[in-house]
Order: C-alpha cells, then structure tokens, then sequence
C-alpha cells in the first residue's frame, strides 16, 4: 500500500481504517503500507494491535507553490515521486501473487502508475478520493482542468488487472454513465471510520455550541458559516450561541471570522488529539456543502460529526441526501442558508420540537457509524476484491 500523497494529519481516519481493511482481508499475508514519516505514525499508533501490518515511512518535502520561479523545484519533485513510486512497482512486480493498492496520488501520478502497471500481472487498484469532480465540472481553472484530463486519461488506461476504488456508488453510477470506465474496473464501498466510544448527551449545551469541522476553505463553502456566526451576534438570542471554528482558515477567511471562536494554533494545524478534544464539545456541525464539491470526494469532516455523534445542520446535497436515506434523521437537512438560520434559531431558543430529537439523532449518527465500521466495509470491500 502506497500514500505518495498525504503529509501528517490528513485523511488518517481514511488510511488508519483502510490499512485495517486490507489487512484484515489478507490476514495471512503481511501488509506494507508505505507513507510520509509523521502520517506513517499516526496510522501506525490507530493500528498497533495489527501483527500483520508493517510500516516504511519516508520523508517528504512539501510541494513548491505554483509561481513560474519554482517550476524547476515543481518538476523535479513530480520526477522524484514518479521514481519513487517505480521502484514499488518494480516490487510487486516480483511475484504474480503480489497486489499494489495506491491509497492517494496526485493527478499526474495517478497516470503515471496507471500507465506503469496497466500491463502487469500483479492486480492492482487505484483509490481515487481526490479531485474527480474536475471530470465533470464546466468553466474550471486552467490547472483544474489539466486535473480533469488527467484523470479521464487514467481511468480510460486502466488495464485488466486495474481497478479503482471509490467512495460511494454515487461515485461508481457517473464514472460508469460518462463512459470513460468500465463497471467491472470499479470498485464502491462506503467511507470506513475507525469506530469510537461516544459520550452522548442528553441535550445540547446552553449556550449552544455549533461547529465547522475542519479547514476553513472555499471548496467546503464555509463562508457559509461565517455569515451564520455574524447573523446571530447581531440577533438577540439570549445566550447567544457558540461559532466555533476547529481548525485553520484559508486566505481570505480572517476577515470573516469575528464572530468565530478559532481553535488553531495561529493559523497553523492543530494537532489530532486537540482537534478531536474540540469535537467533543461541539454540540452540533454545520455543513454547506454544494453539489460541486464533495459529490466525487467524501468530506473527512464530515465523517467526524459521525463518528463523534454530532448531528450535523446542512445544505441539501447528493451525497449527504445519500447519508439520510440510508440513517434517517442524523440532523436537519435545509433547502437554503434561510431556513439554517431558522433551525439555529430555534435549537438557541432551546424549542423543545427540536431538542427532543436530539437522542434520536445521536442514537442513528451511532449506527451510521457502526455502518460505516472497518468490520463492515471489510465485507463490502473482500466481496468484490477477492
């Protein structure tokens, strides 16, 4: 398993709970997983119980920024991790009976691997949790679109020991429909989390406290958050409630973020345990994602409000629409920001036709967790890997 991607804390729900996975299936194998020196501990610390897990880290320079200075830096860094990730083709290449599973690459070296191992006879499978809406959306960026066409050329090389692994069906039915890839080349299942013991309560906090998860970014339309936090320190709801931000802002955010609490270390990434610890005390997350984004990648923010049994205030979007179908009342679900204002409001006021759902709410938030186990997807996934 290879992650020529990831640095520290991110997506280690994601891999500490896919390398479980992998090696739960192939239990009587061992399993290498291959990552960033920091990221390669934390996974290592989730998964200390697993015998058959093996860890090589390495170490890993962030990639140049985008200014026509560090392109010569840009591109040698792009050379290196396509030599990297050759010599561990060239090992699996050893033996047939050998399988490669790249857990998290760029576009480009999404092609390059692709390309490589296409005519191999070890299998092998591509998980792609990245930036695939760029497949399908319009008016994009130069550099989003250059993303996009790497990845159809990936997916349109994908030979007969390839196959992609993705998050959702949702995910599966497109890539299928648009043609650029075979059913039989794609691998669904949902989400795994690494499933945790919840201390619920019986009710929110007074004053309510509300959550965003995560990064302040654009992508996650989390100015969104902002204007609710700035709309209710002027409303004249006693106590007011709680904006709490757990996590770092992109440019731009400052400026909004008067009426947010920020949990970060001057701007800086906190640490797991402390962004964990915030979670804890967050009664509520809020979410306002748009079907641009967060459709063809899974929010790891999002699978924290689960696993951490918070229900979640949000926008109607496909994928989260998915997670209430499938759970039933996990928060409440709003056609437009006027109606989350609506629902803040109430739960503020402390109406009892919203609170007295709050159980049940955590009680399913529970069982989508449970849902989303390593056990469980470790069936979904041996059903169609094996």
């Amino acid at each position: 398993m290879v992650d020529k991607l990831v640095i520290g804390h991110n997506h280690v729900m994601f891999n500490a709970s896919l390398t479980a996975i992998i090696a739960s299936i192939y239990d009587h194998q061992q399993v290498l997983f291959v990552a960033e020196k920091l990221h390669s501990g934390l996974i290592a610390s989730k998964n200390s119980d697993i015998q058959n897990l093996i860890f090589e880290p390495f170490e890993e320079d962030p990639l140049p920024g985008g200014k026509l200075t560090k392109l010569l830096p840009w591109g040698k860094k792009k050379i290196g991790d396509w030599m990297f990730i050759s010599k561990y083709i060239k090992r699996a290449n050893a033996s047939d009976q050998n399988i490669l599973i790249f857990t998290c690459l760029s576009a480009s070296s999404l092609l390059y691997s692709a390309m490589k191992v296409r005519r191999k006879k070890f299998r092998s499978y591509f998980v792609l949790h990245g930036e695939l809406e760029f497949i399908f959306q319009h008016g994009l960026p130069l550099k989003n679109k250059l993303k996009g066409w790497l990845y159809k050329q990936m997916l349109k090389s994908l030979g007969e020991q390839t196959s992609c692994i993705v998050l959702s069906d949702i995910i599966k039915r497109n890539l299928v429909a648009s043609g650029l890839v075979k059913a039989e080349n794609v691998i669904a299942v949902d989400h795994p989390v690494i499933t945790r013991t919840v201390k619920y309560a019986s009710k929110p906090k007074d004053p309510v406290v509300f959550g965003h998860l995560g990064i302040a970014m654009r992508k996650k339309r989390s100015e969104v958050f902002m204007e609710l936090a700035q709309y209710f320190g002027q409303a004249l709801e006693k106590p007011q409630p709680i904006f709490r931000l757990i996590g770092k802002m992109e440019p731009g955010f400052t400026s909004l973020s008067g009426n947010v609490e920020v949990i970060a270390n001057n701007n800086q990434i906190i640490s797991q345990q402390e962004y964990e610890k915030n979670i804890d005390d967050v009664d509520y997350a809020i979410f306002s994602f748009d079907n641009e984004n967060y459709v063809y990648r899974v929010s790891g923010s999002l699978m924290d409000a689960i696993c951490h049994g918070k229900p979640i205030i949000c926008l109607k979007q496909v994928y989260i629409n998915y997670l209430f179908e499938i759970a039933g009342n996990i928060g409440f679900l709003c056609e437009n920001v006027e109606e989350m204002k609506d629902i803040i409001g109430r739960i503020s006021r402390r109406e009892m036709d919203v609170l007295e759902v709050y159980g049940e709410q955590q009680a399913n938030l529970e069982k989508l967790m449970l849902r989303f186990s390593v056990d469980e997807i470790c069936k979904q996934l041996e059903a169609q890997i094996r």
